[in-house]
């Protein structure tokens, strides 16, 4: 019985140790999608630029280009979005929500800058657009990319912390299951030490008194 309660010990430790580590799943999620922003942020960077370069040579690949640099900024919005969610519903630190807002901020100041160079691509006006992409998207698109990889990196420390929480949990729950297991067997073995004593004790007895009863015969 001691040997199946410490096991159903040993089992609810486990148990825990499971959800601890299912605590981390945020945290993968939230550097997953972060990194995905931060790809997206530079494919805009290059797409926009592709159709600058390729609009005074071959105009069908600039449209090519533009739409998949318009294609990327609304995947970018719908990853932030989702990354809002994220940091809603888990644990999030000052530092990061931080980070977000910013990122949020410099979004905004970067897409419009964006938005006006490929409006002038499509306009035929190349060397305007050139110039809004080096001299007004430039400084934000840099000042946005080096936030989000702020973020990457806090996130990854806070995922390597996390990590470290739950195999050292996972360290006390084994520790404490053994611990458990081992109590259990030495009362296991101390309860059958006094049954078979006290048995032994019944038996003395009784031949006893079979002993004595016989002399009296």
């Amino acid at each position: 019985l001691m040997v199946g309660v410490a096991a159903g010990g040993l089992w609810s430790l486990h148990s825990v140790n499971q959800q601890m580590r299912a605590i981390t799943g945020p945290g993968a999620a939230k550097a997953k999608r972060v990194n995905t922003m931060l790809e997206t942020v530079g494919a805009l960077g290059i797409q926009s630029r592709s159709a600058a370069m390729l609009n005074e040579i071959d105009g069908q690949q600039a449209q090519a280009q533009i739409a998949a640099a318009r294609k990327s900024l609304q995947d970018y919005q719908q990853h932030q979005a989702a990354l809002a969610k994220l940091f809603a519903s888990a644990d999030t630190t000052p530092e990061q929500q931080q980070l977000l807002s910013d990122i949020e901020a410099l979004a905004q100041k970067a897409r419009p800058e964006m938005e006006t160079a490929l409006k002038a691509i499509e306009d035929g006006d190349t060397v305007s657009a050139t110039l809004t992409l080096m001299t007004r998207a430039a400084p934000a698109e840099s000042a946005w990319r080096a936030k989000l990889a702020e973020l990457i990196e806090r996130q990854n420390q806070l995922n390597a912390a996390s990590a470290e929480q739950a195999e050292r949990l996972q360290g006390q729950a084994r520790g404490l299951g053994a611990g458990l297991v081992a109590v259990a067997a030495l009362l296991g073995w101390w309860i059958a030490r006094r049954i078979t004593a006290s048995t032994r004790c019944r038996l003395a007895a009784r031949s006893w008194w079979q002993s004595a009863l016989r002399a009296a015969i």
